[in-house]
């Protein structure tokens, strides 16, 4: 199977450098464009001007995409699981 020729781009959203600065290295070694935020109101500006682009949002879990009361959002962050005891 040939792969496509057009280049898609990758939205990645950590608030750890490290893991953010891997995770755009494995990605653009892999042939993908890739836009990096390390919150979520930073990946929320940045997606308007180059939603034609983005393909995929790669993000941590446990991300804060708006506190509430601050208008309108794309997620919140999960309250962990709990393992319940039989």
């Amino acid at each position: 199977m040939e792969r496509s020729k057009e280049r898609r781009t990758i939205l990645v959203v950590d608030d750890e450098e490290p893991i953010r600065n891997y995770v755009q290295a494995i990605l653009r070694y892999a042939g993908y464009e890739v836009l990096a935020a390390q919150s979520g109101p930073a990946a929320i500006s940045l997606y308007p001007e180059n939603h034609a682009t983005v393909a995929l949002l790669l993000t941590d879990v446990r991300i804060v995409w708006a506190k509430a009361g601050d208008g309108p959002s794309i997620g919140t962050e999960h309250p962990r699981r709990t393992e319940r005891s039989l």
